[in-house]
């Protein structure tokens, strides 16, 4: 790569800054192959040109980070990931619709990629509030560092695949065919999905959430990281509200933010 290992090192920084996500090991070597492409696709002089890119930031050097940060950050997201959770998040709903408690339930997804885990918790919200016969409000927001995964998110149209685990009802019911061996997410269902820009390592977007999940972040994170962002997290929650985190992390470790729901 044309450009001082300093100029590399200082867009790496950027994209951590970005993202929050440690960018050591193998994401080192994919983040600075990108750089490379990054600066061909512009046509730069080298790194240190797409550097300055990034720093005075506006629409080129927003889309160049935002770019370098799409070819790193998780990719892998699908309908109906981690079943056991959402079927305890289901129930919790249909809980609520039936004895009544509240106008409108609100649900974080924080990290989201494109989308298909908002759009599975409308649906299941859907699902939960018919079989209770009482219909609950559902405002689900779903956040992402990148840009580019918001857009594709917000089109709602996905390879079919994406979908396979889906139930089949969910899938009847909540998704129609976009051609191409695609699917869409029915407009009834990206209506009550918004999707916005934010780091977790920001101050909370919003507050008084019902549950969050942060199911697809939290393992790219090093330990301090991770409690800063859980830290945001917890403080984004209602009194008594939720946190769903993924299979292969625990919130143990960190008890005066969480507590075990015994109930679930």
């Amino acid at each position: 790569m044309k450009g001082a290992g300093q100029e590399v090192a200082a867009v790496r920084g950027l994209v951590e800054a970005a993202s929050g996500v440690g960018m050591s090991g193998h994401l080192a070597g994919r983040l600075e192959a990108h750089m490379e492409s990054e600066v061909a696709r512009l046509g730069l002089g080298g790194t240190p040109a797409l550097l300055d890119l990034i720093r005075r930031g506006g629409g080129p050097g927003g889309a160049a980070l935002d770019r370098l940060l799409a070819a790193v950050l998780v990719h892998e997201t699908f309908f109906y990931r981690f079943r056991s959770q959402l079927v305890a998040l289901e129930a919790e709903i249909g809980r609520r619709a039936a004895g009544g408690r509240g106008s409108t339930l609100r649900i974080w997804s924080a990290g989201c990629s494109r989308g298909p885990e908002p759009y599975t918790i409308a649906m299941l919200a859907l699902r939960a509030s018919s079989a209770a016969r009482r219909r609950v409000q559902v405002d689900v927001l779903g956040t992402d560092v990148c840009e580019s995964f918001l857009e594709a998110a917000r089109a709602g149209v996905y390879a079919a695949d994406r979908a396979r685990d889906l139930p089949p009802d969910l899938r009847s019911l909540c998704l129609e065919d976009a051609g191409d061996g695609r699917v869409r997410v029915t407009r009834a269902i990206r209506s009550s999905v918004r999707f916005v820009r934010h780091n977790l390592l920001d101050q909370p977007p919003e507050r008084d959430f019902d549950v969050v999940c942060c199911r697809n972040v939290l393992i790219y994170f090093d330990e301090g990281t991770r409690r800063t962002a859980l830290a945001r997290l917890a403080s984004a929650l209602s009194p008594g509200g939720l946190m769903l985190v993924g299979h292969s992390k625990s919130l143990r470790d960190v008890p005066d933010l969480f507590s075990p729901a015994p109930d679930l």
